[in-house]
């Protein structure tokens, strides 16, 4: 007999609970990477960058290649905001958790890819792969917690699929 066999196969693959948990978590933007800044044929965030970047002159002003220029109204109404001290926004992002209790022991896998949650999520969100923890409890039974995070695009330079595109 093969240790941790049983007529129905491993303990790991006895799972005996699952479920499945959505959180929205929040995390800070810099305030450039407002997308009302950057709206396609937009220049607002990079303006602001410029004037920041001059110094935050209280008249709007800042320099670029064609010499000294100043902000639109609008741009005005979002400089008012840095000077204020605004220096970010928050963003909401879910986070989809299944939580699975086996009799024995089951393998992990280390995150970082990008993959759907085994609940499709939140649709309108990508995902990555962020946790997979395993706790022993005093039963003697295991959970496992895996996790994804939803974002607007998970960038695929930077993050690989779980598929191997």
């Amino acid at each position: 007999l093969v240790p941790y066999e049983s007529f129905y196969g491993s303990f790991a693959e006895q799972e005996l609970r699952s479920r499945i948990e959505i959180d929205f978590v929040q995390y800070e933007r810099p305030i450039l990477m407002h997308p009302t800044l950057n709206k396609a044929g937009s220049f607002m965030a990079v303006h602001l960058k410029r004037w920041i970047d001059d110094g935050c002159n209280p008249f709007f002003k800042y320099s670029d290649a064609q010499g000294e220029q100043t902000l639109t109204e609008e741009e005005q109404e979002w400089a008012q905001l840095i000077l204020k001290g605004v220096e970010g926004y928050l963003e909401f992002a879910p986070v989809v958790s299944r939580i699975r209790t086996y009799k024995g022991r089951p393998d992990v896998e280390a995150p970082g890819k990008r993959e759907d949650p085994p609940s499709g999520g939140v649709s309108g969100y990508e995902y990555l792969k962020t946790a997979d923890r395993l706790v022993q409890n005093e039963d003697r039974s295991w959970t496992r917690t895996e996790q994804w995070t939803g974002a607007l695009k998970w960038e695929e330079l930077l993050y690989e699929s779980a598929e191997g595109d």
